[in-house]
Formats: structure tokens, sequence, C-alpha cells
């Protein structure tokens, strides 16, 4: 790797990894889209945009994650201390958690509907590698 993150690189140096990075951001998108319309399908309007919100937070904390984990992988390659870069993945967490402390506090939308929402980047994940193990198998 060349201490950038698969999504930054150039065209001419796309990878498998890269595409994957692209799927799991898609599949979030996606997982989250299906939890919405079925629980409007079932008439859960407050509960479709919790998870919407959750699905929301579960894609820029992935893409928050992409950009530190390449900030801290690139400053690590050219031999410099990552701290800044590590402070700022911890605080990652810590604005997450305040955020949802807000949403719980506002009563806006049902939290276990968020929850749910945040579920979609650990699914998206777990469906990534269930599709690579499969290319892997048949190549």
């Amino acid at each position: 790797m060349s201490g950038e993150s698969p999504q930054n690189q150039t065209s001419s140096e796309a990878s498998p990894e890269a595409a994957g990075w692209r799927r799991i951001s898609l599949l979030i998108v996606a997982l989250t889209g299906i939890g919405a319309l079925s629980a409007l399908s079932f008439g859960h309007r407050d509960f479709a945009k919790a998870i919407i919100v959750g699905g929301g937070i579960a894609w820029v904390g992935y893409i928050w994650l992409d950009r530190s984990l390449s900030r801290i992988l690139r400053t690590a390659s050219e031999g410099r201390l990552a701290s800044i870069g590590a402070l700022r993945f911890i605080g990652r967490y810590l604005v997450i958690g305040l955020l949802l402390w807000l949403i719980y506090r506002s009563t806006t939308v049902p939290m276990i509907g968020v929850l749910v929402g945040m579920t979609s980047f650990a699914f998206a994940v777990i469906l990534e590698g269930i599709a690579r193990a499969i290319v892997e198998k048949f190549k």
C-alpha cells in the first residue's frame, strides 16, 4: 500500500482494495435505503427516518475513517509521528458519541432505529468479505 487509502488512489493505481472501499460505501447507502423502505412499507415513518439518520452517521463515519487512516498511514510512511492523526481518529468516536447522545436526548427519532441504521456499516463489511471470499474461491 502506498500510504494512501485505496479510495484516494488515482485510476492508474486502481486495485481490488479500492473497489472494495467503494463497494462498502455503496452498500452502506443501499442497505440504509432498504431498511428505510422496509420500515415505510410497514407504516413506520419515524423509524424509517431514524434508519436514514443512523445510516448517514455510518456512512460519514466510514468516509471519515478512510481519510483518518489515510493521513495516519501517509504520515507514518514518511517516518513522522502520527499523533495528530491518531487524535483525529479517536476524536471521530467522540464526535459520533456526542451526536448519538444529542439524538437520544432530543427524542426526535427512535434511538433503536438510529442504531439499526448504523449497523449498515457492519453488514456492508460482511457482504464485502463474503463477495471477496467467493471471488477468491473461483479464481
